[in-house]
């Protein structure tokens, strides 16, 4: 009998939690939706009648792409990094809603990143910037964190899942690559 009560009450909990859970969920699928919404209507944006992103479609993957703002600034270097290089750069990473979810702007140092480690749209910005451009990048959600939610050290949520992420980022330095 005791082991009875014991399983009542857990698939009571189990119950309570998950119908909250599902409340939270559609909460997110709403995000979802803007989120995609958003990013479609970007890849069309014109100013004047010119395209204001292009579609940075990898050759290793022709049905990922990000969208990179057609007006960067454009640095002087003439390398791309490879997959396996490590990066010297600066970054901002913003949401839909202009929250920046995390940022090396006000570092003293400069960030150094191992290509292959981070979020797939960033791997693929990343290869198609050359040393000293500063570029603005729209990573859609499934090349970023997904359905994944990022929280703080507090347990207070960070980025939501289904994000995009606008990328305002500059290639400083690829060290240990060849110089030419």
């Amino acid at each position: 009998m005791k082991h009875l009560l014991s399983i009542i009450i857990l698939g009571l909990t189990v119950s309570f939690f998950s119908c909250a859970d599902d409340d939270e969920w559609k909460g997110y699928n709403d995000w979802r939706k803007l989120n995609l919404a958003d990013f479609v209507e970007k890849t069309s944006e014109t100013v004047n009648g010119e395209k204001v992103y292009e579609m940075i479609i990898p050759e290793w993957n022709n049905t990922a792409y990000i969208l990179r703002k057609r007006n960067y600034k454009q640095g002087t270097g003439t390398q791309s990094p490879y997959f396996t290089s490590t990066v010297s750069v600066n970054y901002v990473m913003k949401t839909l809603d202009g929250e920046v979810f995390e940022s090396t702007a006000d570092a003293d140092t400069l960030t150094t990143l191992k290509v292959s480690d981070q979020i797939a749209g960033l791997q693929i910005a990343l290869q198609y910037m050359k040393v000293g451009d500063s570029c603005e990048f729209i990573i859609p959600a499934d090349l970023a964190y997904s359905s994944i939610i990022k929280y703080d050290m507090y347990g207070n949520v960070l980025l939501r899942p289904y994000s995009n992420l606008t990328v305002n980022i500059k290639l400083i330095d690829i060290p240990g690559l060849n110089k030419e």
